[in-house]
């Protein structure tokens, strides 16, 4: 455990990939885009948020949640992988969150949330 960080970056350029066995129902982990926009590639569990960021066999892994022995499983597949298919899953990765999860992207979404909205006619 490294302890709390500001920066992340650096973990990140030095990482051959994270791992985020996340169980619980959550959002989107920042955790995996940030991963992903620095070209690590992932391996995280079936489970809303998590799979909506790792594409299985392309920018990661995906196991089973709550089954130490899938994650073990996937962690052992990702450490025989050649460098150049790391590498491609970490391109990949990047692409995917510039393509689905850009600031850019959410920013559009919520403006046009917002004016949908203030057009109602019964908006008070």
């Amino acid at each position: 455990f490294l302890g709390f960080s500001e920066n992340v970056t650096s973990f990140f350029e030095e990482a051959h990939c994270f791992v985020l066995p996340s169980y619980y129902q959550e959002g989107v982990p920042r955790s995996l885009l940030e991963a992903c926009a620095m070209e690590v590639p992932c391996i995280t569990t079936d489970n809303n948020g998590c799979k909506e960021v790792i594409n299985d066999n392309v920018n990661g892994f995906i196991c089973n949640k709550n089954d130490a022995a899938d994650l073990a499983l996937k962690m052992q597949q990702m450490l025989c992988l050649p460098a150049t298919q790391l590498s491609e899953m970490g391109r990949r990765g990047r692409e995917i969150v510039l393509e689905k999860f850009d600031v850019r992207i959410t920013i559009e979404k919520y403006d046009e949330a917002v004016k949908k909205i203030i057009s109602k006619k019964d908006f008070v």
